[in-house]
């Protein structure tokens, strides 16, 4: 038994831009929903709101 069976089933995303020092990445749900959507800048992370 691991913490990951209890996840839902979905892809965790992730956004490089060339020439930035960060990125953004949230996970989408097998049915379209968007959860933990963050920024990581600089050493800093920012929670992003997500629309429900």
């Amino acid at each position: 038994n691991t913490t990951y069976n209890n996840l839902r089933p979905g892809v965790r995303m992730l956004v490089l831009t060339e020439g930035a020092r960060g990125f953004e990445t949230w996970i989408r749900e097998d049915d379209g929903r968007m959860v933990d959507h963050a920024r990581f800048d600089e050493g800093k992370i920012t929670e992003i709101s997500v629309e429900r």
